[in-house]
């Protein structure tokens, strides 16, 4: 790895830094012994992080169906873990909106964080995995280093952006041939400094590496695997191709054992949910309509997909597009 890059990356004045409150929720949080009424004191102490967390538990993606009107209410009914997690990304979110960096993109950046952390939530859900909380904020967090190397260095990291674009290139292929580490390590780099649970460091690290092996439920290899899966949900909704769809069924079945029905429903999670969290969050992201247009596209060829399938199964059992993957489901 380039080490003197990374620590340019990282010193650079540009990057957010974790709020003393943040990291203080982060270390309560670790501590049996701590009292609701505690945690809710220390993140009343930063008006706009409690209002976040308000605003959080009563969204359908953390909330309950009743309505949540004070910080001591929604430790009580999110638990401690979800108030740590949503805590974070709020100061991150602030973190970044205060150091802005000219010609970035700003509404895509958080349109793929966000489809990214609702993605790995959901596909974490359905193939049995706990951490679900931890799910959605490293798949928030795990492209963080792609906003610290445009930061970093500027035109000189949009021309490989452009050049995997443009190529269909994996960006961080193309982002260790021309500097000598991708954003993945850069987005670990940054959660070790600040000092982030090794194993969510790890997972964000990995998300850019397909698994071996089909992990099995509860170890850390399962979050590494739902992050990569997260990965290609977005890029469905980025591109929604028979190519983007084809590969995030086959690694939804192949690392999380997700059949098509349920990676459809990961593709409707995140798309009835999105705006939802980008609100609670202040983000703006880069058109719902759009995101609306491709999930209706996705829907549309995994259909087609299927019925593909069920045709060639019941030919000659050879199977059609992803028939080969799966029996017809």
């Amino acid at each position: 790895m380039n080490d003197e890059l990374l620590r340019q990356i990282l010193s650079q004045k540009a990057l957010p830094s974790i709020p003393q409150i943040a990291l203080e929720v982060v270390r309560l949080s670790g501590n049996e012994d701590v009292s609701i009424e505690e945690i809710g004191r220390v993140v009343s102490r930063d008006p706009a992080i409690a209002a976040r967390v308000v605003r959080m538990a009563n969204s359908p993606v953390f909330g309950t169906p009743h309505k949540i009107g004070t910080v001591g209410q929604a430790v009580s009914i999110l638990g401690l873990r979800t108030v740590c997690v949503v805590t974070l990304s709020s100061a991150l979110v602030d973190g970044i909106d205060e150091h802005k960096v000219e010609g970035f993109d700003y509404p895509m950046f958080w349109s793929d964080a966000l489809a990214c952390a609702l993605a790995a939530r959901c596909a974490g859900a359905l193939s049995g995995a706990r951490q679900l909380e931890e799910a959605f904020l490293c798949g928030l967090l795990q492209d963080l280093g792609i906003y610290a190397l445009n930061a970093a260095l500027g035109r000189r990291y949009s021309v490989l952006v452009d050049e995997a674009r443009g190529t269909g290139a994996e960006l961080s292929a193309v982002e260790e041939s021309f500097l000598g580490l991708n954003h993945a390590d850069v987005s670990a780099a940054l959660l070790g400094q600040w000092r982030f649970p090794e194993q969510l460091v790890e997972s964000v690290r990995s998300h850019v590496h397909e698994p071996r092996e089909r992990p099995s439920r509860g170890e850390p290899e399962h979050m590494m695997a739902a992050l990569f899966v997260a990965e290609h949900a977005r890029r469905v909704f980025r591109r929604p191709t028979l190519a983007t769809v084809e590969d995030f069924v086959r690694h939804a079945y192949g690392l999380l054992g997700l059949d098509r029905e349920q990676a459809n429903e990961v593709l409707t999670y995140v798309q009835d949910n999105i705006r939802r969290i980008s609100e609670s969050l202040n983000l703006e992201l880069c058109g719902h309509g759009n995101l609306s247009e491709a999930r209706t596209l996705a829907s549309e060829i995994l259909a087609r997909l299927t019925m593909e399938s069920k045709d060639g199964a019941d030919g000659d059992a050879r199977g059609h597009g992803l028939g080969c993957v799966r029996p017809a489901i």
